[in-house]
């Protein structure tokens, strides 16, 4: 997982992971396939990490009213994760 973590939340290349990883490029490609469907049956499962889309008009624009109260300088925001 932590090859996951590193893979989504950096801009990293798979050369830089191979060489953290000490991983020829067919064996992370594999790893990194594999964990990205652990970690997507997992999240589906978690109902924390569920997105929902707005039932209607007004209740985007009130997830846009929260964000500009408390970012004021952002504008045309639409959502926002808890």
């Amino acid at each position: 997982m932590g090859l996951v973590y590193h893979y989504i939340t950096s801009a990293m290349s798979d050369t830089a992971l191979q060489q953290i990883f000490a991983l020829v490029p067919t064996t992370l490609s594999r790893y990194r396939r594999f964990a990205l469907e652990i970690l997507r049956d997992t999240l589906r499962q978690l109902p924390d990490a569920k997105i929902e889309w707005w039932t209607s008009l007004e209740e985007c624009e009130e997830d846009t009213n929260l964000i500009v109260a408390r970012h004021p300088r952002l504008r045309g925001a639409i959502g926002g994760i808890e």
